[in-house]
């Protein structure tokens, strides 16, 4: 099993932050511009575990096995129909005889990777009696780079080795237990925030 990277820095030569000050003209209001470093991030493919059927409720069981790896098969086919125009092949995995576990091993295969430009610009401006309005504006996945979710994992299934949707449908979907809903997550098509904010 292969290592698995995973890079969130901000750009390089990324401008610093930068202040501008109030309006001339009047008093008691100052206005300050920052625009923070874009960025970037890229990780490689979370690993696969190819079964030969589907879990069982998602669990392990017994109606589940790892197929046979055949040597000198790609693993991976170039498809221009496919998302990412690549898919994974079947004809490098046959089924053990039955009651077997195959010679393939648990997740050896990596999906999909990702990359990702975000960038995000912030205005504050400070009135009188310490009041402030702060107005934001963050665009994430500038380059709309596409990054598809892993394939499908299941032999038996039509769409075996095929990618069904963006890699932010597949990170989680918002309830308790699977963290942010696809909008805020990575991996998606781009997208933009505006925020506004008044302290007093």
């Amino acid at each position: 099993m292969g290592p698995l990277f995973e890079i969130s820095r901000p750009a390089a030569d990324a401008p610093n932050i930068n202040d501008y000050g109030g309006p001339a003209g009047v008093e008691g209001c100052s206005c300050l511009a920052r625009r923070g470093p874009p960025i970037f991030r890229a990780r490689t493919g979370f690993p696969i575990n190819i079964l030969d059927n589907e879990q069982l409720l998602g669990e392990d069981a017994v109606n589940a096995g790892r197929p046979d790896l055949m040597a000198g098969v790609p693993v991976w086919i170039n498809d221009p129909g496919a998302a990412g125009g690549r898919r994974l092949n079947p004809a490098a995995f046959s089924l053990p005889p039955a009651g077997a576990q195959g010679t393939l091993g648990r997740n050896a295969i990596y999906g999909n990777g990702m990359t990702q430009l975000d960038s995000s610009l912030h205005r504050a401006f400070s009135s009188f009696r310490g009041t402030s309005l702060e107005i934001s504006f963050s665009i994430y996945n500038v380059l709309n780079h596409r990054a598809f979710s892993d394939p499908v994992p299941f032999l038996s299934n039509p769409l075996f080795g095929q990618s069904t949707s963006m890699q932010n449908l597949m990170l989680g979907s918002g309830t308790p237990n699977t963290g942010l809903p696809p909008l805020f997550q990575t991996g998606g098509p781009r997208s933009a925030q505006l925020g506004i904010t008044f302290s007093f």
